[in-house]
């Protein structure tokens, strides 16, 4: 016979940095072979390579990371691929030249530019059915969203526009005038405001997302490109493409806090890792990307990649930079440790642009009780950890129980779709145990970790 007791604790849960994110896929457009190259990036090989339509400009991956949208810009469609089995399982009309695809946070609906068209496509995801073709200015360009997911702004290159779409009614709220040429747009973390490089005026626009409004114009360097915005939303960088220099700027003031000059010739495109340490630039006439220093705004690096080097992508861990060589049909792979390329990944014809899967979020809600099994010989301690499952995002298929912060001892697993509770046995009195437990999807990709202590 047995007696069972249990003590409810008061635990502090907090959240921790994991050691170790891997196995994120890397889905690359290439253009001029009609098909999607799947990267492993824990291995860097090709895992899959799946037939769209022609010539795909890029890939868009829902929130849940279940599905990829392709924009493909010379048959006029939008390819959907289920990235559980990397198949396409649906291929939808949209307008002409779709170029540019953007999803809402919710994953709800996706937006693709039709640029021949002047209009936007919204698509409902749960159908992938086109569910509005809105009108928007002339050559449009680019897209995005602002994180609360009500907004999409897109920059209208040959009417030196903005339309600024309300999602929730798929209608224009307004058109804003901003420089000439609009070509990239980039909307600050918390969504209050939206940076827009006008290429022939060379200045950026600033508008008030709240009113849609421009409040400011910027000038920064000759031809102003692409365009990104640290994690913490305090700075913007800008590619000058004729300048050869990076525009840093305080989007407190915005006003140009520094030149940064570059050594290659026509900085083009530019991506920021993750944790807001460095931005990484591609050219667009040298087989070079280089580094700068976010904190110091120096050029710390610059890595000889291969010929016409694309759009940029970073894995979530902020650890390995991919890189599409245009030119010769390959993706390079940079270390952010080193900034040295580590692997080249022979892919299709013309890869033009690379999109990574997102980690699955951390479980939340973590509770501990220590429970007593007393036997006629023995008593068992029992340590019991419950949590709940991740709100948003991907949807973990498993946690893995770990006794240290390095996630090096595993205790245990739980699949998710179990009861999402785990026991550890033969415990000792008086002792305080530490347990850190992460999420992960059906690609291996772990979250960070939660923690909770038990005394």
């Amino acid at each position: 016979m047995k007696f069972l007791q249990w003590i409810t604790l008061t635990c502090t849960v907090l959240i921790v940095s994991c050691t170790s994110l891997f196995c994120n896929m890397a889905y690359v457009t290439n253009e001029g072979s009609n098909t999607i190259s799947v990267i492993n990036t824990a291995t860097n090989t090709v895992a899959a390579t799946i037939i769209v339509g022609a010539t795909p400009i890029i890939v868009a991956i829902t929130p849940d990371g279940k599905t990829a949208y392709v924009a493909n810009g010379g048959s006029n469609t939008v390819s959907v691929i289920n990235t559980a089995t990397n198949t396409v399982t649906a291929t939808i009309g949209v307008g002409s030249n779709p170029t540019i695809l953007a999803i809402t946070p919710d994953g709800k609906t996706a937006y693709v530019i039709n640029r021949n068209d002047n209009s936007v496509s919204a698509i409902n995801l749960a159908t992938n059915t086109v569910t509005a073709t809105i009108g928007v200015g002339v050559s449009p360009f680019f897209l995005t969203i602002t994180p609360d997911g009500k907004t999409a702004y897109v920059t209208n290159e040959d009417s030196n526009t903005v339309s600024v779409i309300n999602i929730a009614t798929n209608t224009i709220i307004t058109t804003l005038a901003v420089g000439t040429l609009p070509r990239f747009i980039a909307i600050t973390p918390n969504g209050t405001t939206a940076y827009v490089t006008n290429e022939n005026s060379n200045t950026v626009s600033v508008i008030n997302t709240a009113t849609n409004l421009v409040t400011a114009s910027i000038g920064v360097g000759i031809k102003p490109f692409d365009i990104a915005i640290t994690p913490d939303g305090k700075t913007a960088y800008v590619t000058n493409l004729d300048s050869d220099t990076v525009s840093a700027i305080n989007t407190a003031t915005n006003s140009v806090s520094v030149t940064i000059g570059v050594s290659g010739s026509r900085p083009k495109l530019l991506e920021i890792t993750p944790d807001g340490k460095t931005v990484y630039l591609a050219y667009e006439d040298i087989s070079f990307v280089t580094a700068i220093n976010t904190a110091t705004n120096l050029v710390t690096d610059t890595i000889e990649v291969g010929p016409a080097p694309a759009v940029l992508a970073i894995t979530p861990d902020s650890k390995t930079v991919y890189v599409p060589n245009s030119d010769n049909n390959t993706v390079s792979v940079i270390d952010t440790a080193t900034n040295r390329v580590v692997a080249t990944i022979g892919v299709g014809s013309q890869p033009l642009a690379i999109t990574i899967t997102s980690n699955p979020q951390p479980p939340h809600s973590l509770a501990g009780k220590k429970k007593k099994d007393i036997f006629a010989t023995q008593t068992d301690r029992i340590n019991v950890i419950t949590w709940s499952a991740p709100s948003e995002g991907i949807s973990p298929v498993r946690y893995k129980i770990y006794r240290d912060a390095a996630l090096t001892n595993l205790a245990g697993m739980v699949s998710a779709s179990n009861a999402l509770k785990f026991e550890d046995h033969n415990r000792k009195n008086h002792t305080v145990y530490s347990y850190y437990i992460v999420s992960e999807d059906l690609n291996g990709g772990l979250s960070t970790a939660a923690s909770i202590s038990i005394s």
